[in-house]
């Protein structure tokens, strides 16, 4: 799974538990995150959520590894979309659990309410939500991200590319559960 979007694109009433989960996974500098969602909508679509998530719920079965492309463009009225390679982000072969807490805070139950014990490997900013200054207001300025998701077999000594995002341009909220 993979997410490119902007914040403002989550909606309004579910920003603040939005970011209360991301700092419960692991997003850095809580103090400054906070305030996003108390900020203007020409400041929220500055802020960014550009990652790729390998994923493997129920119990540990494999190691995970995920590579996270992001690509940024501007769409023309005519639908070119020139693209450049923005940053690469590649995670370490793990299977990182988050804290239990965060399955059972009433907040975040929303987003966990298709899914089970979830274990990870994430390649992405380790803020997780990325302010992009130079992002203009207008909604022609875009990132997409592009990842790459393989699971080592321990068992049969083999290493298995399991799924490609083709393009993420969206924040999946359906894999939230929202």
């Amino acid at each position: 799974m993979s997410r490119a979007c902007p914040f403002s694109s989550i909606p309004t009433a579910i920003q603040p538990d939005a970011l209360l989960f991301f700092h419960a996974v692991g997003a850095a500098r809580w103090e400054q995150l906070r305030f996003i969602a108390l900020k203007a909508e020409s400041e929220k679509r500055k802020y960014w959520m550009l990652e790729s998530i390998s994923t493997d719920y129920g119990n540990v079965r494999y190691y995970l590894f995920a590579e996270s492309k992001v690509y940024r463009g501007h769409q023309f009225s005519d639908g070119r979309a020139p693209l450049r390679l923005e940053a690469t982000y590649k995670s370490y072969w793990t299977s990182m659990r988050a804290d239990p807490k965060v399955y059972t805070d009433s907040k975040l139950k929303m987003f966990f309410s298709n899914r089970g014990p979830l274990f990870s490997a994430r390649a992405g900013h380790p803020d997780i939500i990325q302010y992009w200054h130079k992002v203009a207001v207008e909604p022609f300025d875009m990132f997409l991200v592009r990842g790459y998701h393989y699971y080592y077999d321990p068992g049969a000594r083999e290493e298995v590319e399991y799924a490609k995002t083709i393009v993420a341009n969206d924040c999946n909220l359906d894999d939230w559960g929202v």
